[in-house]
């Protein structure tokens, strides 16, 4: 059975928010790739704890795209929201193995350490402009779907009205 609009409106401004706050913590941590010149290999494993976290909210965003569970007015956006989710998950997998990679060098000035360094700085660019497109399609899904709803009303009411009316009005 589909949710109502409201619930599904209000679950999804929650994951934003979430979403929001872990990635806020992340973006402090990306800051180490463009501000200092050593990063330490626990720095690392604090970027990909943080991660881990970042995941949370994004699989919450995609148990809230299953269709069965989708208000009708949700249906026609879902997929504009569920393949970006997918891109930031694989941008996460992959993030994670070129921390833990970096990490190991990151003490070194090899050109090795300079590479996976600045495909980490990539990666996160990437992962960036991936958790905006989500809060965008997020905000414009929300906002059409409201809008749906109530283009929708309107009529609803006005079929209600009618078939009340001719319940009134005796046979002829």
């Amino acid at each position: 059975m589909a949710m109502s609009l409201d619930n599904f409106l209000l679950q999804a401004k929650r994951c934003c928010g979430h979403l929001k706050s872990i990635w806020d913590s992340v973006s402090d941590g990306y800051q180490l790739f463009y501000q200092q010149e050593e990063i330490w290999p626990n720095q690392c494993n604090s970027i990909k704890n943080l991660l881990l976290k970042l995941s949370n909210p994004l699989q919450k965003f995609c148990e809230l795209m299953d269709f069965d569970d989708l208000p009708d007015e949700a249906i026609p956006f879902r997929y504009s929201l569920l393949l970006p989710l997918y891109c930031v998950e694989n941008l996460m997998s992959e993030l994670s193995w070129l921390l833990t990679a970096f990490s190991a060098v990151c003490r070194t000035s090899s050109r090795d350490a300079m590479i996976r360094r600045q495909e980490i700085h990539r990666k996160l660019d990437e992962l960036e402009q991936s958790i905006e497109d989500i809060l965008q399609n997020v905000d414009r899904m929300l906002n059409q779907a409201i809008s749906q709803e109530k283009s929708a009303q309107p009529l609803t009411n006005y079929v209600q009205e009618i078939y009340t009316e001719s319940e009134r009005q005796p046979i002829a």
